[in-house]
């Protein structure tokens, strides 16, 4: 969520950032939070086209 510009990242380790209490709160009150979280994630077929695989590459 920080990546997609949708948090603002306080501080702590790039895997597991700090994020303002507030900020995860008034994002999760958005109506249109799905489509923010489609948006921010690349499709399937991008990551698998790319070898982002995840559990899939590893069956």
């Amino acid at each position: 969520m920080t990546t997609a510009g949708l948090l603002l990242r306080l501080g702590g380790p790039a895997d597991t950032p700090t994020v303002h209490a507030d900020q995860v709160a008034a994002l999760g009150r958005r109506r249109d939070l799905p489509a923010l979280l489609d948006r921010s994630r690349p499709h399937r077929a991008t990551r698998l086209a790319t070898g982002e695989a995840g559990l899939l590459g590893a069956v």
